[in-house]
């Protein structure tokens, strides 16, 4: 977003790896998946899971939950992302 204001919307979407909307609907993916293990294990949608992965002498705690908050996270960037950049076509035109 930042290079946007510096430069142009057009060298900024050219520096991205995946467009705005592609982040949106990877992040719903991951948001809608990390309900899945719930149903399976347990019977009920976003019902997080927990497990505990052995690393040596310390225990590693993962959860479904990481996988919930990164997937709000890419809707939240990538909302903003193709907001700010139609906002900014708009501007210059």
């Amino acid at each position: 977003m930042v290079l946007a204001l510096a430069t142009s919307v057009e060298v900024a979407r050219a520096r991205l790896l995946l467009h705005p909307v592609v982040v949106m609907a990877l992040g719903l993916v991951f948001a809608l998946s990390s309900g899945l293990p719930g149903v399976l294990l347990d019977g009920s949608f976003l019902q997080h899971q927990w497990a505990t992965l052995p690393l040596g002498p310390i225990e590693l705690k993962l959860g479904t939950t990481i996988i919930f908050d990164v997937g709000v996270y890419l809707v939240v960037v990538g909302g903003v992302l193709a907001f700010m950049f139609r906002l900014y076509e708009q501007e210059s035109e």
